[in-house]
């Protein structure tokens, strides 16, 4: 069984750890106690040298799963980007439905429902247009007969 303490050898703080093992030669039997001591300021030194290098290879494992992150958040929002663009760039004027092939699966919904709304709205411009063109023969049936 290992037993660990601080102990002072030489006038400098020590770990020690001390093992006790049986010893079994043809002269000689018993137990023996090993021990083995490292200053503090060396275990400090270590313990800071193993922190500096856990730190440096974590910062450059979250840096790499950042890009990694940025890359494929960039890549899935691309499709929506194409869907932006390709809405911006209508005239206002133009009600044709947006392509649904060209999105992904996700997005398709979205695309649907966009279509669905225009399709409603050039319904209800065809309704005001023939409206007002029904409202403009009613009034020049009057005036033609007058």
């Amino acid at each position: 069984l290992a037993r660990f303490y601080n102990a002072t050898y030489l006038g400098q703080d020590v770990r020690v750890v001390s093992l006790l093992k049986a010893v079994s030669e043809p002269n000689m039997n018993g137990m023996a106690e090993i021990r083995v001591a490292e200053t503090e300021e060396a275990r400090v030194r270590m313990a800071r040298g193993l922190m500096a290098d856990t730190l440096l290879r974590l910062g450059m494992l979250a840096l790499g799963a950042l890009v990694m992150v940025w890359f494929a958040v960039s890549a899935a929002l691309r499709p929506l980007e194409r869907l932006r663009t390709a809405v911006e760039e209508r005239h206002p004027a133009d009600l044709r439905a947006l392509p649904v092939v060209q999105v992904q699966r996700e997005l398709s919904p979205l695309v649907r429902a966009l279509n669905h709304f225009t399709e409603r709205l050039r319904g209800q411009f065809e309704r005001q247009a023939q409206f007002i063109a029904d409202a403009a023969h009613e009034l020049r049936t009057p005036l033609a007969a007058l």
